[in-house]
């Protein structure tokens, strides 16, 4: 059971990163669209 746990973790942390990552991309695409 532990073993899911961590697993669910690390899950939720790849799943924050690419949130991150496409708010960043998306400001990316805005910032350029805006010049």
């Amino acid at each position: 059971f532990m073993h899911i746990a961590i697993h669910a973790k690390n899950l939720k942390e790849l799943a924050d990163k690419k949130g991150q990552f496409i708010a960043i991309y998306r400001g990316f695409l805005l910032s350029l669209k805006d010049k």
